[in-house]
């Protein structure tokens, strides 16, 4: 009969994804060779290639059922069940290593594995003494014995801290005392907010500081929050950009006169009109006449990206268009492609600021690259 191996920790699957994470960082130095991977998982891997795109294929558990709350254990294995349990802390000075030893050392044939002795005054240490006295001479902790096991032959008191819902008359007072908190809070956010209107409507016009064009300016510095409200014709205008659950675009406007309420409204900037009339100029006895028309100043279209390029991520996308991609260091992914006959090398960098980096020759190859991380992006359009 197998038995199963139970983790009970609040944030061991966070610490897994925090994890994964570092190996993507890492250029993914685990290979699927070291997991020992076979033909007759590839039907597996690819239904799992949206956990190796968050870098799960490493860290994949088989044998490891992960339990937030001793609670959620108990619920799925009894008390008498043979299972390993990995428990923290480990002093049971409290925590699910403490409620646990009160369930379970009640009952017979469950052993308590101690891999460290704790300060004193811990359960931990107490049990550590008790056996540390039934053991040889020879056979001590500090000797770095396993020794023999030691039985509980007498009761343990051991208090146990948990938190308790309210009830009747207790719930009651205490609904009654958090509704008093809120509007309170209510009341002096809105005092606050008021203040802050008058501040805005005093120093909008006074405190704003437009720099010059390349003019360099300190960041975070005599910093002044105001409110404004976009105007129906600004919005309009947007041009919104997809990215994960978020809408994204770049707003350019000027400040009308604020509403009833006191804010300041802003409005789209009209485009820039040159107009000329018909003029006719005279040259001796002929004369020519120039007509100009309405021209509208204009700007060359600018935009930015924006998202964080996840090169996992980007690896498992161009594996899926027959690309080669295998990582080559910290944030480095080598891709490769044949075509002809001849074979193309592109590699995207990702330092540590954040910055990608496509380098290689122009080639079908390189433009595939290059879109697919477009595409991992939200372009934000400027003008």
């Amino acid at each position: 009969m197998r038995a199963p191996i139970c983790l009970i920790s609040r944030t061991a699957k966070e610490l897994l994804a925090f994890i994964r994470n570092m190996m993507e960082w890492l250029g993914g130095t685990i290979s699927k060779e070291d997991l020992g991977e076979s033909n007759k998982n590839q039907r597996r891997r690819r239904a799992d290639e949206d956990e190796e795109v968050m870098g799960a294929l490493a860290l994949r558990f088989k044998f490891i059922e992960i339990f937030s709350t001793p609670d959620q254990l108990i619920n799925k294995f009894s008390s008498r069940e043979p299972k390993l349990i990995l428990a923290v802390p480990a002093s049971l000075s409290h925590g699910s290593s403490r409620s646990l030893f009160s369930e379970f050392a009640g009952v017979e044939g469950n052993v308590v594995v101690l891999t460290e002795r704790t300060q004193q005054g811990t359960l931990n240490r107490y049990l550590m003494d008790r056996w540390e006295a039934a053991q040889e001479e020879t056979e001590k902790w500090q000797d770095g014995k396993i020794g023999e096991p030691v039985s509980i032959d007498r009761p343990i008191d051991i208090e146990l801290r948990s938190k308790i819902p309210l009830q009747g008359e207790e719930l009651e007072q205490f609904r009654e005392n958090q509704k008093l908190e809120r509007e309170q809070a209510a009341a002096r956010k809105a005092v606050a907010a008021r203040q802050q209107q008058i501040r805005d409507e005093e120093s909008m016009t006074n405190e704003v500081y437009t720099p010059k064009v390349g003019e360099m300016v300190r960041i975070g510095e005599n910093i002044e929050n105001f409110t404004v409200a976009l105007s129906d014709a600004l919005m309009s205008s947007i041009k919104m950009s997809q990215y994960e659950d978020n809408e994204i675009a770049f707003v350019k406007g000027k400040l009308t006169n604020p509403t009833s309420t006191g804010i300041y409204v802003l409005d789209p900037v009209k485009a820039t009109i040159k107009q000329t009339e018909d003029v006719e100029m005279a040259n001796g006895e002929d004369y020519t006449t120039v007509s100009t028309k309405n021209t509208i100043a204009q700007s060359l279209p600018r935009a930015f990206m924006i998202g964080d390029l996840k090169l996992t991520y980007l690896k498992v996308t161009l594996n899926r268009q027959g690309i080669s991609a295998e990582f080559a260091g910290e944030g480095i992914l080598v891709c490769r492609s044949t075509l002809d006959g001849e074979e193309d090398t592109v590699a995207v960098r990702k330092t540590r600021k954040g910055e990608v980096r496509v380098e290689g020759d122009a080639s079908n190859l390189f433009y595939t690259v290059r879109e697919e991380i477009y595409k991992l992006h939200a372009l934000v359009e400027t003008e």
